[in-house]
């Protein structure tokens, strides 16, 4: 993909900024290489990341920082690098996950979406994340016994908060129900979408159509310009709907302490 460098630098930014609100540590590496760690062991909370020009000896430190600990992380890469790596990662037993695609989206250019005529409210959940929090099992592919990691992961975005992170937790509700949330970061002219998901009874409904469409306009009322996100392979087709185009793809690689378990 032909790609500005000024929206790589965007989406590296503001991508940043979401992490390192969130995360216990974040270690660069290198000038490519980053490390999120949370003390969560799970590798949907922490991550290497790699950018294209990211060396193997980078590489290396942050899988020995990783594995020292035992801790189980997702290593995420650009798809254009996985030719040169793949062979090194399977053999250090990462096992392949999933494909993400990040998105970014021009507000000037953002398309207008039918939205269903569902009665909602829509509030700002700043004030009390256990709303936010509810429709987050979906987001994480979480099965519901796993209601220890969302009440770390809800800590993390108080803690987040209470330190002045530009962060705002957006619900939707269904007669005073939590039915799809999402948070919205916002650093100047740029935002980055995370942690969209939606209550399983509630799916295939469009509540997060009228979600996305009310941060879009929230976004305008900051002064926006630019969105970005990570779409799952499952939501491309939802966002591409509003307008945001790909950049690139990820590959995310897993590797897990076969001695632990999540």
């Amino acid at each position: 993909m032909n790609i500005p460098l000024y929206y790589l630098r965007h989406y590296q930014s503001i991508e940043k900024t979401f992490w390192t609100s969130i995360c216990e540590h974040s270690i660069q590496i290198a000038q490519h290489t980053i490390c999120y760690l949370t003390p969560l062991n799970s590798p949907a909370f922490n991550f290497i990341y790699l950018q294209p020009d990211s060396t193997h000896h980078a590489f290396m430190q942050a899988y020995n920082l990783f594995v020292s600990q035992k801790k189980n992380h997702t290593l995420v890469i650009p798809e254009e690098m996985l030719p040169k790596v793949v062979k090194d990662i399977e053999a250090l037993n990462y096992k392949r996950d999933s494909v993400t695609t990040a998105m970014a989206l021009t507000l000037s250019q953002q398309k207008e979406v039918d939205l269903p005529d569902n009665q909602v409210d829509i509030v700002l959940a700043n004030h009390d994340l256990s709303l936010w929090a509810k429709p987050l099992v979906s987001a994480f592919y979480l099965s519901e016994e796993h209601d220890t990691v969302i009440q770390e992961y809800v800590r993390y975005h108080e803690d987040a908060l209470q330190q002045g992170a530009p962060q705002f937790h957006l619900v939707l509700l269904v007669n005073g129900e939590p039915a799809t949330s999402m948070t919205v970061t916002i650093e100047g002219e740029l935002a980055r979408f995370d942690d969209i998901g939606t209550e399983p009874k509630f799916q295939g409904k469009g509540y997060a159509s009228q979600l996305i469409d009310y941060a879009l306009a929230f976004c305008r009322q900051q002064r926006v310009e630019h969105c970005f996100l990570d779409a799952s392979e499952a939501g491309f087709d939802l966002y591409k709907k509003f307008g945001f185009e790909p950049l690139f793809r990820y590959i995310n690689y897993v590797w897990c302490n076969k001695n632990t378990v999540n």
